[in-house]
């Protein structure tokens, strides 16, 4: 059961509350023992309200614990999925360096083409 420090103070806070007399110095033995009943009645209600409220703040906290270990799962998904597309991404520009290397090679394989089919056609007229 979680526990945290204002569940200690609360309890004390209680016990504490059990251990003043009563007010009336002039009541009965009955009346006495039957006003302890009810303070020890009223006192053991607030104690089970404190014992349901942290078995709620328990529940809580573990709803949010598996909701962090789900978010932190989906995070490192989404960090692989980053990484798989960080290294698509560099192979391509790779790819396209390569590509604008070979388009330049081309060109100028096809200028000096152009230039040998111009001398070509100047020197048979």
């Amino acid at each position: 059961m979680c526990r945290s420090t204002c569940r200690a103070t609360e309890v004390i806070g209680l016990q504490f509350e059990l251990m003043q007399p009563s007010p009336n110095d002039g009541e009965t033995e009955q009346e006495c023992s039957v006003e302890l009943q009810t303070r020890l009645s009223m006192a053991r209600e607030r104690v089970n309200t404190l014992v349901r409220a942290d078995a709620e703040r328990c529940r809580e906290v573990n709803e949010l614990q598996g909701r962090v270990m789900s978010l932190e799962r989906e995070l490192c998904s989404h960090r692989e999925k980053a990484t798989e597309a960080e290294a698509k991404a560099s192979e391509f520009r790779a790819r396209l360096v390569r590509a604008h290397v070979l388009r330049e090679r081309l060109s100028t394989e096809l200028q000096q083409l152009k230039q040998e089919l111009l001398l070509h056609d100047t020197k048979k007229k």
